[in-house]
């Protein structure tokens, strides 16, 4: 009697995809997602004050240091799917997680910087904490559960 085995998804394709080229995007556009937010920090202080006694340093080394770590963690986490790691769905999880905070930090920046009147009064960049933490409530149940990414990325 013949058995019919079932073919399960396997390797990097399909839904995976996306999450991996978000990836990709994240990286090539984190210049120039900092690049407005330090520009009009830089711009305004420069404009409105005399050298600002040392006060916007503050919300453009949290930008800068935070962009370092986001970009140097996205990269070694593409490493880590390129060798199909065990640890890499726990840590796309947790980069997930990582790109809303990132987003909330750089918004909390906007909103130091307009608290001591560097920037304008404005409301501070809801967008760049909300679509993150939309694309972390989608993707991190796929990488839970998705018989593929359990397929890949487990060495039998």
């Amino acid at each position: 009697m013949k058995t019919k085995t079932k073919l399960e998804p396997k390797g990097i394709g399909g839904w995976l995809l996306l999450p991996l080229s978000g990836l990709l995007l994240t990286l090539a556009s984190l210049p120039s997602d900092l690049y407005g937010p330090l520009k009009k920090i830089i711009a305004e202080c420069s404009a409105s004050c005399d050298g600002c006694g040392g006060v916007a340093l503050v919300p453009i080394g949290l930008i800068l240091f935070s962009a370092f770590v986001m970009a140097t963690f996205i990269v070694w986490l593409l490493s880590l799917s390129y060798r199909r790691s065990r640890r890499f769905p726990k840590w796309m999880k947790i980069s997930l997680f990582a790109c809303t905070v990132f987003g909330a930090l750089i918004g909390l920046c906007e909103y130091m910087a307009m608290e001591h009147g560097l920037v304008p009064r404005k409301s501070p960049s809801v967008d760049l904490w909300t679509e993150p933490l939309t694309y972390a409530l989608i993707w991190i149940p796929y990488f839970q559960w998705s018989r593929r990414v359990k397929n890949t990325f487990t060495q039998p």
